[in-house]
């Protein structure tokens, strides 16, 4: 695994990839056929995060898009453990990344103010955090997690699976699938959101 400033990570690239979170990503594929089914699973980690006192002042992952097509977002920690119920989760901008950022501009933490000027006049989706609750959207959007207060204690850890789906294809709303008629995929996404009451992101409990 990876240490981090206020959390751990684990990679898909770095062991985690037990068969059982495999089988996760291949039947959230069947479960949404439409959105996932055609963009394989290009990367997948989980983020455990700090929640002591001495790790106060506590923060999220800094505000970043991903090189996918589609990010699912899956939070396992019990309800409980959150002091605070409205927030913890993500947050979703309404904009995405240029088509000409590369990575280095759209996913790291020193270019969080270049960022931050980007959107400036962006909308948001705030999605608090629940337990087994899923959160779809394009990859390209620029996302954030919510400060996370969390009660002390190993169990009460907040820990997020992340699972990216197909290839980034920069601005514009569509998301490319892997093979024929890749731009349809994209959109459908997108409206599928716009259905479930968010601009951005589309939220369900599994």
């Amino acid at each position: 695994f990876a240490s981090r400033p206020g959390y751990v990570a684990a990679f898909l690239q770095d062991a985690f990839n037990a068969p059982l979170v495999v089988q996760l990503a291949e039947e959230l594929r069947r479960a949404l056929p439409t959105v996932l089914g055609p963009h394989r699973l290009m990367n997948m980690w989980a983020f455990k995060y700090a929640n002591n006192e001495s790790d106060w002042p506590l923060e999220g992952t800094a505000v970043h898009a991903d090189i996918a097509a589609v990010n699912v977002n899956l939070w396992i920690t019990d309800d409980e453990a959150n002091l605070d119920p409205d927030g913890g989760g993500l947050v979703v901008y309404t904009k995405q990344a240029p088509r000409d950022w590369g990575f280095e501009d759209y996913n790291s933490k020193e270019q969080v103010p270049k960022i931050r000027e980007h959107l400036r006049d962006s909308r948001f989706v705030a999605v608090a955090h629940r337990r087994n609750r899923v959160v779809l959207f394009n990859s390209n959007l620029f996302h954030e997690t919510q400060v996370p207060l969390f009660r002390p204690g190993y169990s009460n850890r907040r820990i997020n699976l992340t699972f990216l789906f197909g290839r980034r294809c920069g601005s514009g709303g569509a998301a490319a699938n892997e093979g024929r008629g890749s731009s349809r995929g994209g959109r459908r996404t997108q409206r599928r959101a716009r259905r479930s009451g968010g601009r951005a992101a589309a939220a369900a409990e599994l």
